[in-house]
């Protein structure tokens, strides 16, 4: 008799199961029902959050922010690395072992910004655009993030983490600090560039 049931519940699961592109056919439909009530209530209390940092002690500041290495502090940096591009427009990016990539690459801030879906993409991750709410869902392997254009807020493995400078969009796409993100997924960049290409390596970062 148990054995009966259990071939019948497996027999009803099939039946009701989605493949992924029919879970993603329609990403309002999936951002109204599920999206909205998970990234945007973490969203919600943002103001909340860059309260609760006002009212704490001042972080001693880091000694220094790099472009190519992202220090998750909420301080102000005391010195920022000079960038090796002065100005926007494409630029060579390259993971070792892969072939080279050319993406439109904007200095703003002090970071060097990609934009996410392209970039992502390069880096073999799933980048799930809302475009109702600007947020962002990245994916690769067991790593993750969501950020959302405007905010310099990632949710980093679910750990809300400050980012040295906003999302921003441009041209219809969302850009990210490219420290940001390769860090965020598990690669480390090379702090020397040349040959107008910049060096990725698929090397593990602490989180």
């Amino acid at each position: 008799m148990k054995k009966k049931l259990a071939v019948t519940a497996v027999i009803l699961l099939s039946a009701v199961s989605y493949s992924p592109s029919q879970l993603w056919a329609n990403s309002d439909k999936y951002e109204e029902r599920e999206h909205g009530e998970e990234h945007e209530e973490e969203y919600e209390n943002e103001d909340e959050y860059e309260e609760e940092r006002q009212e704490m002690p001042a972080p001693a500041p880091s000694r220094a922010e790099y472009w190519y290495q992202w220090s998750r502090s909420a301080a102000a940096p005391q010195s920022v690395e000079t960038l090796p591009i002065s100005q926007n427009g494409p630029f060579g990016i390259q993971e070792a072992g892969k072939e080279r990539v050319v993406l439109p690459v904007i200095p703003r801030e002090g970071q060097l910004f990609v934009p996410i879906q392209e970039m992502s993409a390069y880096l073999q991750a799933q980048a799930t655009l809302y475009p109702n709410s600007g947020i962002v869902e990245v994916k690769k392997g067991t790593r993750m993030f969501v950020v959302r254009s405007g905010s310099k807020v990632i949710y980093e493995n679910g750990r809300k983490t400050p980012m040295p400078a906003a999302v921003f969009e441009q041209d219809g796409k969302l850009y990210i600090p490219l420290a940001v993100l390769a860090n965020t997924l598990g690669f480390t960049i090379a702090p020397s560039v040349g040959q107008e290409t910049i060096q990725v390596r698929g090397e593990q970062v602490e989180a």
